[in-house]
């Protein structure tokens, strides 16, 4: 920091590519609704702390908004919006999400969305007020299932507290449906109905999953059952999402961040291994006209980078950290 006081002594924390609604209120209707289940009071935060794994795993920061107080922010200031478990949800939040996806935004919600209002009236149409934005409509709800079964997908798994039987609406394209009811509690079978759902409104996109896609991710094991459900998500999401970088390739266990600054961006990458790796990250639109300048971290870590084509190759000794400055065209600010 003594030797690169404007980088590195002016750099802030990146903007959040994501946001997250958390209300207190869906909390409260998570255990009733959840049944006798002793875990239904934690319901609602492993719906929540699932999506969180996911997007952590893609590298994508994370914000978390209030359900009740969306008109504090401008939400297009977020790529992506995430509704887990967002049963209730007032018309004023149903509206500034519909102008948000019409504006171009990507809105991915799961489970039984926008049930009630604040005041604990139930919609006559479910989720009220998004409906046309989402693509579906809610005609009933399975009983508790201990897997999820997808025809396209497999087995999930973890169970889901809640299937919904759907209906498409204004030609929604369904991505995945429900495989063979393997559920012992008696109740509507959803075999064959649809369990994932992708919508085009306006010049946004809507995704859905009519189960509790978070909480399987947030009880899935690492290795190939977590992987399945980043295979899910990956395509809905956004490439801004990814912006100012993206991994390309790594041949070990290595971290990048990027930190805006004033003129520009400080990337670094860390090697966390006792073996020397290599890894290349792509820049994104925001910082890919930016000129690449070496920052000297330390001369005895012997690291070095490259900029090729729109890459940042880093090479990185055992433990070894590198770190660039992207100067930006005109002396552009890298802090938004």
């Amino acid at each position: 920091v003594d030797r690169n006081p404007t980088t590195l002594g002016s750099m802030r924390s990146p903007a959040a590519r994501a946001a997250i609604l958390v209300d207190p209120a869906c909390f409260v209707y998570a255990p009733i609704m959840g049944g006798p289940d002793p875990d239904s009071d934690q319901f609602a935060s492993e719906e929540i702390l699932g999506f969180v794994r996911l997007l952590g795993a893609e590298g994508i920061d994370v914000e978390f908004l209030h359900g009740a107080r969306l008109e504090e922010r401008d939400l297009a200031e977020f790529p992506l919006i995430v509704l887990p478990c967002q049963y209730v949800l007032d018309a004023d939040g149903a509206s500034r999400l519909r102008s948000y996806v019409e504006g171009g935004g990507t809105l991915i919600s799961s489970s039984r969305l926008a049930i009630m209002n604040r005041a604990n009236l139930l919609y006559e149409s479910i989720p009220g007020g998004l409906t046309d934005v989402v693509g579906f409509s809610e005609t009933d709800m399975a009983a508790i299932g201990e897997t999820v079964q997808l025809q396209k997908a497999g087995e999930l798994t973890a169970g889901s507290r809640f299937r919904q039987a759907i209906e498409v609406v204004n030609g929604a394209e369904v991505i995945d449906r429900f495989g063979a009811d393997t559920s012992p509690v008696p109740g509507i079978n959803v075999e064959g109905m649809p369990a994932i759902m992708h919508n085009r409104f306006g010049d946004g996109h809507t995704w859905h999953f009519a189960f509790d896609f978070g909480h399987g991710a947030h009880h899935a094991p690492d290795g190939s059952a977590f992987s399945v459900f980043r295979s899910l998500l990956e395509p809905m999401l956004p490439l801004a999402c990814f912006d100012p970088l993206r991994i390309m390739k790594s041949s070990g266990a290595c971290e990048v961040h990027c930190l805006p600054c004033p003129g520009g961006a400080v990337i670094m990458a860390v090697n966390h291994t006792t073996e020397e790796n290599k890894i290349d990250v792509e820049r994104g639109p925001s910082i890919a006209a930016g000129n690449v300048v070496a920052i000297d971290l330390d001369a005895a870590t012997n690291a070095t980078s490259e900029s090729i084509a729109g890459l940042i190759q880093f090479t990185l000794p055992a433990l070894g950290t590198a770190a660039v400055h992207v100067v930006l065209p005109d002396g552009r600010s890298g802090i938004q």
